[in-house]
């Protein structure tokens, strides 16, 4: 049976958007929006996923209290939800609210809550499938990662010019995994395009002792042996 665990991960606070795209800021928002990270366990592998509680501040006695109350509710919400669903957006944030003051359980902000669920037929082989999709991209991302790893490890600078292009597709592929990440803290794509912008550094200075070539090799290694896959998605990668 599949179980889910809700509060797998750190929850945050997010703004909302009005119709224009602009942000609504606390103080003008109706709403806490509480981001909290959840894990479906299928026999086909793991799957994280964000699901962002709009709790009502006339239901909170302090802002302060919004994620316990988020977590609280989604205990209980989330794994009837899913148990009625027939799709889920696994790869995107999912945006629910109570209809009511939220009916919460005991919750802590540390450690997750895990119970037996049940999908529906229509959700379970989208779940699958995502996972499966994970996976491949997974695969991916650790196979350019190794590479470059290789490259920055063991090429001179006659190395960086000739792996220039494998290079660059390479930061490509880690490039659109990371665009779609929502992990907070998490690498971001621009991290990417930045050890690029040192690879093609590396491939143009010949001079392997100056300090500019130096720091773009130092800045090389540390992302790679620093960046990570995600876990959790604001868009399907």
């Amino acid at each position: 049976m599949p179980i889910i665990r809700v509060n797998t991960g750190l929850s945050r606070q997010l703004l909302e958007q009005d119709r224009h795209g602009e942000a609504i800021y606390p103080e003008k928002s109706a709403t806490v929006n509480v981001c909290v990270v959840n894990e479906l366990i299928l026999p086909a592998g793991k799957l994280a996923f964000n699901v962002v509680a709009k709790i009502a501040k006339a239901h909170l006695s302090s802002p302060k209290d919004a994620e316990a109350v988020a977590i609280g509710w989604l205990k209980k919400e989330l794994p009837e939800r899913l148990a009625k669903a027939n799709h889920w957006n696994f790869f995107g944030l999912t945006w629910i609210e109570p209809e009511g003051p939220p009916m919460i359980s005991d919750a802590s902000l540390h450690h997750p809550d895990e119970q037996a669920t049940e999908l529906t037929a229509h959700l379970l082989p989208l779940a699958e499938g995502a996972i499966a999709h994970i996976q491949n991209l997974r695969e991916s991302f650790e196979a350019a990662k190794s590479k470059l790893g290789e490259f920055a490890s063991t090429n001179t600078a006659l190395g960086f010019t000739v792996t220039a292009g494998e290079a660059r597709s390479l930061l490509r592929t880690i490039e659109g995994i990371l665009d779609a990440s929502a992990d907070m803290g998490g690498y971001e794509a621009s991290r990417a395009r930045a050890a690029a912008a040192d690879y093609a550094e590396l491939a143009r200075r010949k001079n392997e002792v100056n300090h500019l070539y130096q720091n773009s090799l130092h800045a090389l290694r540390t992302f790679v042996y620093r960046v990570d896959f995600p876990s959790t998605w604001c868009r399907r990668p």
